[in-house]
Protein backbone atom coordinates (compact mmCIF):
# COMPACT_ATOMS: atom_id res chain seq x y z
CA UNK A 1 0.00 0.00 0.00
CA UNK A 2 1.08 3.56 -0.61
CA UNK A 3 0.32 6.58 1.44
CA UNK A 4 0.53 10.35 1.06
CA UNK A 5 2.65 12.70 3.15
CA UNK A 6 1.19 16.17 3.43
CA UNK A 7 2.40 19.46 4.92
CA UNK A 8 6.11 18.73 4.52
CA UNK A 9 7.74 22.05 3.66
CA UNK A 10 11.12 23.78 3.73
CA UNK A 11 13.24 20.65 3.90
CA UNK A 12 16.78 21.62 3.12
CA UNK A 13 19.27 18.97 2.06
CA UNK A 14 22.40 18.58 4.17
CA UNK A 15 25.68 20.05 3.04
CA UNK A 16 27.60 17.38 1.16
CA UNK A 17 31.16 18.18 2.19
CA UNK A 18 33.88 15.68 2.92
CA UNK A 19 37.51 16.23 3.99
CA UNK A 20 40.06 13.42 3.88
CA UNK A 21 43.40 14.68 5.20
CA UNK A 22 46.46 12.48 5.34
CA UNK A 23 49.93 12.61 6.83
CA UNK A 24 52.73 10.22 5.98
CA UNK A 25 56.31 9.91 7.10
CA UNK A 26 59.26 8.23 5.49
CA UNK A 27 62.52 7.26 7.17
CA UNK A 28 65.77 5.96 5.67
CA UNK A 29 68.70 4.40 7.45
CA UNK A 30 72.08 4.54 5.75
CA UNK A 31 74.64 2.23 7.38
CA UNK A 32 77.69 4.49 7.14
CA UNK A 33 80.81 3.38 8.92
CA UNK A 34 81.61 6.98 9.72
CA UNK A 35 80.27 8.42 12.99
CA UNK A 36 80.38 11.99 11.63
CA UNK A 37 77.81 11.36 8.89
CA UNK A 38 74.13 11.21 9.76
CA UNK A 39 72.81 7.67 9.39
CA UNK A 40 69.13 8.66 9.27
CA UNK A 41 67.02 10.84 7.03
CA UNK A 42 63.29 11.37 7.19
CA UNK A 43 60.53 13.34 5.54
CA UNK A 44 56.94 14.18 6.40
CA UNK A 45 54.29 14.70 3.74
CA UNK A 46 50.70 15.78 4.00
CA UNK A 47 47.75 16.54 1.80
CA UNK A 48 43.99 16.54 1.59
CA UNK A 49 41.13 15.36 -0.58
CA UNK A 50 37.95 17.45 -0.57
CA UNK A 51 34.56 16.55 -2.04
CA UNK A 52 31.84 19.18 -2.19
CA UNK A 53 28.35 18.53 -3.49
CA UNK A 54 27.47 21.63 -5.49
CA UNK A 55 23.96 20.33 -6.17
CA UNK A 56 22.31 16.94 -6.73
CA UNK A 57 23.93 16.55 -10.15
CA UNK A 58 27.45 17.91 -9.62
CA UNK A 59 30.22 17.14 -7.14
CA UNK A 60 33.49 19.03 -7.01
CA UNK A 61 36.52 16.82 -6.28
CA UNK A 62 39.75 18.53 -5.26
CA UNK A 63 43.06 17.18 -4.10
CA UNK A 64 46.08 18.88 -2.62
CA UNK A 65 49.29 16.85 -2.91
CA UNK A 66 47.62 13.50 -3.65
CA UNK A 67 48.78 10.42 -1.75
CA UNK A 68 49.48 7.62 -4.20
CA UNK A 69 51.50 5.59 -1.69
CA UNK A 70 48.69 3.08 -1.15
CA UNK A 71 48.07 2.49 -4.86
CA UNK A 72 49.09 -0.83 -6.37
CA UNK A 73 52.22 -0.50 -8.51
CA UNK A 74 52.37 -1.52 -12.14
CA UNK A 75 53.93 -4.75 -13.35
CA UNK A 76 57.20 -4.37 -15.22
CA UNK A 77 56.76 -4.86 -18.96
CA UNK A 78 59.53 -5.15 -21.54
CA UNK A 79 58.18 -3.13 -24.46
CA UNK A 80 60.13 -3.58 -27.69
CA UNK A 81 57.41 -2.10 -29.89
CA UNK A 82 57.19 1.53 -31.03
CA UNK A 83 53.92 1.94 -29.13
CA UNK A 84 53.45 2.86 -25.49
CA UNK A 85 52.15 0.35 -22.97
CA UNK A 86 48.74 1.30 -21.60
CA UNK A 87 48.31 0.51 -17.93
CA UNK A 88 45.07 0.34 -15.99
CA UNK A 89 44.36 3.35 -13.80
CA UNK A 90 44.51 2.42 -10.11
CA UNK A 91 44.42 5.89 -8.54
CA UNK A 92 40.97 6.53 -7.08
CA UNK A 93 41.04 10.25 -7.87
CA UNK A 94 41.16 9.40 -11.59
CA UNK A 95 38.72 6.48 -11.57
CA UNK A 96 35.66 8.03 -9.91
CA UNK A 97 33.13 9.29 -12.44
CA UNK A 98 35.20 8.54 -15.53
CA UNK A 99 32.43 6.81 -17.47
CA UNK A 100 31.93 10.05 -19.45
CA UNK A 101 35.50 9.91 -20.75
CA UNK A 102 35.65 6.19 -21.61
CA UNK A 103 34.24 6.74 -25.09
CA UNK A 104 36.86 6.07 -27.75
CA UNK A 105 39.83 6.16 -25.34
CA UNK A 106 40.11 9.93 -25.66
CA UNK A 107 41.47 10.46 -22.15
CA UNK A 108 44.43 8.56 -20.72
CA UNK A 109 45.12 9.89 -17.23
CA UNK A 110 48.45 8.10 -16.85
CA UNK A 111 50.07 10.74 -19.07
CA UNK A 112 49.29 13.53 -16.59
CA UNK A 113 52.50 14.83 -15.05
CA UNK A 114 54.74 12.63 -17.18
CA UNK A 115 57.53 13.74 -19.46
CA UNK A 116 56.34 13.84 -23.09
CA UNK A 117 57.53 11.11 -25.41
CA UNK A 118 60.83 12.05 -27.15
CA UNK A 119 61.21 15.12 -24.90
CA UNK A 120 64.95 14.61 -24.45
CA UNK A 121 65.53 13.93 -28.16
CA UNK A 122 65.60 17.69 -28.67
CA UNK A 123 68.68 18.01 -26.50
CA UNK A 124 70.34 14.87 -27.85
CA UNK A 125 70.20 16.16 -31.44
CA UNK A 126 71.68 19.62 -30.82
CA UNK A 127 74.94 20.64 -32.40
CA UNK A 128 77.60 22.45 -30.38
CA UNK A 129 76.32 25.89 -31.43
CA UNK A 130 72.59 25.23 -30.96
CA UNK A 131 70.68 26.33 -27.87
CA UNK A 132 67.14 25.68 -26.71
CA UNK A 133 65.37 28.70 -25.26
CA UNK A 134 62.09 26.98 -24.42
CA UNK A 135 61.08 23.31 -24.46
CA UNK A 136 57.56 23.16 -23.03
Amino acid sequence: QEGFLNSIENIKPPVRLSFSPYVSTYANHYPYNNSIQNNWSNSVNGGMDVKYGINQSFTLDMTLIPDFGQVQSDNQVLNLSPFEVKYNENRSFFTEGTELFNKGNLFYSRRIGGTPLHYNDVYNNLSATDTVTNNP
